[in-house]
């Protein structure tokens, strides 16, 4: 965890500083602005990947809104998928996993028993998979959640004191330093050669890291993050690709799935 505070730490020039902002320890309240937020272990991935795609000062997405949806549609997966409630199938589908917490005899005996209760979020995924009369692929709910999915996330968030109404439908951070941490994170990675997983790194974190670095990697987020990075744009790229390598085989379809939607759609940016 010490290293790991030391990456967050460089974005907001204290370690003090940091860890008095982090959401990433159960059980303890943090003011944000105005508000007090009660983390239940640290942000969940998709709460990432909406700071990540989006301005802490500006209520705006930092590229084209319907490619952070579809990057928001994977990163739900995602999330689901690293909770234990959803497994993806040999043949490409997303099946509710049968040790799951929210299974009606949840086996503990498979190694991956739930740490805190369910969210709503959780809740609901599990819901809206154990309706349907058969298995869909994982392109289909990334299209479900591009979606539906901006609603239950920005909910949550507002929800969490992370997001506060400006106008309607218009939303932004309570505190910038906070939205800033994944962004902060990706880019002091690459930049200081941590890209690399090494002993004593903590594994789920990187794991998502890895996954945040994908969604950058096929909506190209990448060239809007590295534009005033120490490191090269196309050595910055080689550094998050080198990421997505190290994901689980799962992680890594997920991703080329959420690639192939937006090309699918026309949506799939050009190098520039």
């Amino acid at each position: 965890m010490a290293q790991f505070e030391n990456w967050y730490a460089i974005g907001y020039g204290s370690l003090s500083t940091f860890r008095a902002q982090m959401l990433t320890i159960p059980g303890i309240q943090y003011q944000l602005g105005r508000r007090v937020v009660q983390p239940q272990s640290r942000l969940p991935l998709g709460d990432q990947v909406w700071f990540l795609f989006h301005s802490q000062y500006k209520p705006e997405t930092l590229i084209a809104g319907s490619l952070f949806n579809v990057a928001l549609g994977g990163a739900l997966i995602a999330e689901l998928w690293f909770a234990g409630h959803v497994e993806i199938t040999p043949d490409g589908a997303l099946a509710p996993c049968r040790t799951s917490p929210l299974a009606d005899q949840p086996d503990s005996s498979a190694g991956r028993p739930p740490q805190v209760s369910p969210t709503a979020f959780e809740q609901h995924a599990w819901q809206e998979l154990n309706r349907r009369p058969a298995l869909y692929p994982v392109r289909d709910w990334i299209n479900f959640w591009a979606t539906h999915g901006p609603d239950q996330v920005r909910t949550r968030m507002e929800q969490r004191g992370l997001l506060e109404r400006v106008r309607r439908n218009t939303y932004m951070p309570t505190d910038p330093h906070v939205a800033a941490g994944p962004t902060v994170t990706q880019r002091y990675l690459v930049e200081n050669g941590y890209h690399q997983f090494r002993p004593g790194d903590d594994v789920r974190q990187y794991y998502e890291t890895a996954v945040n670095a994908g969604f950058m990697l096929v909506t190209n987020l990448d060239l809007e993050i590295s534009r005033d990075s120490t490191v090269p744009v196309d050595e910055f790229r080689a550094r998050l690709q080198f990421m997505v390598t190290n994901l689980q085989p799962e992680m890594q379809f997920l991703l080329g799935e959420v690639g192939r939607t937006l090309s699918v759609q026309g949506r799939r940016p050009s190098r520039r």
